[in-house]
């Protein structure tokens, strides 16, 4: 139920912004991310690249809201043979604000869909391949961006809201007996990446007056 209304919260928006706004950015971006499960899998970051596209559209002189979408990996890394990566297709929806001209603050959220299974394993003797997480995951993000000319670079932190391992109070036997599991995952980030401005796109308007004689 969250994550529809999450759903619902970023398509209003974006109505919201597409309607109201007079020009849009839109270009192409790479980048490099650092995810880790919290909670289970607690562990180091899995390091995988990141390439994605994105639409900005400005609301005022100091606001402004931007789409992307973005294929990455998420999962988290122990050893060479004790790792997890999942290809990833990301939909962020961020608000920007601009206390300067070439430096912003971004917030937003971001629905994720998990483009193949991964299946939960661990040391209480549940087998891989016996339960594949969940096929979605949302949550929020916040970080600072940087304009140069065409070029804008980034830092963002990412943190799943929603629990993505289905273990939930499985019984199962252990060493010591048997007992109940009832893990929680959530997928956490760090991202940097490099946005480079393909177009830009100014509505037209008619304008009337002295110089512009309205049609008849």
């Amino acid at each position: 139920m969250r994550a529809i209304q999450f759903v619902l919260i970023c398509v209003l928006l974006g109505a919201y912004s597409a309607k109201a706004q007079r020009a849009y950015l839109s270009g192409t971006k790479v980048g490099i991310s650092m995810s880790s499960f919290s909670g289970e899998h607690e562990s180091d970051y899995l390091v995988s690249e990141l390439y994605g596209i994105f639409a900005n559209i400005p609301i005022s002189d100091k606001f402004s809201i931007q789409t992307e979408f973005d294929l990455g990996l998420i999962g988290w890394y122990k050893t060479k043979y004790d790792n997890l990566s999942i290809p990833t297709l990301s939909w962020p929806l961020l608000l920007k604000y601009y206390p300067g001209k070439d430096f912003n603050f971004q917030f937003g959220g971001a629905l994720n869909l998990l483009l193949m299974d991964a299946y939960v394993y661990d040391a209480n003797f549940i087998q891989e391949g016996s339960m594949p997480y969940h096929r979605y995951d949302s949550g929020l993000c916040g970080g600072l961006g940087f304009d140069f000319s065409r070029i804008q670079i980034y830092f963002r932190y990412y943190q799943g809201v929603v629990n993505i391992n289905p273990l939930r109070n499985i019984w199962v036997g252990t060493e010591s007996g048997s007992e109940f599991l009832d893990y929680t995952e959530r997928n956490k980030s760090f991202q940097f990446g490099i946005e480079y401005k393909l177009i830009k796109k100014q509505k037209k308007e008619k304008q009337y007056g002295r110089k512009y004689a309205k049609p008849h």
